[in-house]
């Protein structure tokens, strides 16, 4: 699946939600998030130990995606530049959001199914492809997010 989200954090919140899929249990969720101090941009969920945080600030208006195949790919991206490292290793092989379900909830601005982990945000648009977009149309959906919206995508 990929995941986009046009947002601005407006303040920091330890491990808030921009945009989860599944459930607040640790592997049977996946979002874009913040990390533990609510400053950095991260992926929810993968693991029990917590998100998975990368370098990139979670500041001012972006353009993010999360790129998801399970057992296989995990890229979190920042307007459009390279797949973000993790400042820890990545492991999306235990993550089930549909966990048996044929539909898994979803939720902006917190968990799914719950106000878990709230984030102060202000979301512009958020996009859920049930498929995990190839490079060039991750690109594409970038390129159209921040020339809609006025944001530097490279």
């Amino acid at each position: 699946m990929t995941l986009f989200v046009v947002a601005h954090a407006d303040a920091a919140v330890a491990r808030g939600r921009l945009f989860s899929l599944g459930t607040a249990t640790p592997g049977q969720e996946l979002g874009i998030s913040a990390d533990a101090s609510g400053t950095r941009l991260a992926v929810s969920g993968v693991v029990a130990s917590g998100e998975r945080v990368t370098v990139a600030t979670l500041q001012g208006w972006m353009v993010a995606s999360l790129v998801y195949v399970p057992r296989g790919t995990l890229e979190l991206r920042k307007n459009g530049g390279a797949a973000l490292p993790f400042t820890t290793p990545s492991d999306g092989t235990r993550v089930n959001v549909f966990n048996g379900a044929s539909d898994a909830p979803f939720a902006l601005g917190a968990t799914a199914l719950g106000t878990q982990s709230p984030q102060r945000v202000s979301l512009a648009t958020a996009l859920l492809y049930g498929r995990a977009l190839g490079d060039a149309e991750r690109s594409q959906v970038e390129h159209w997010l921040g020339a809609r919206y006025g944001l530097a995508v490279t």
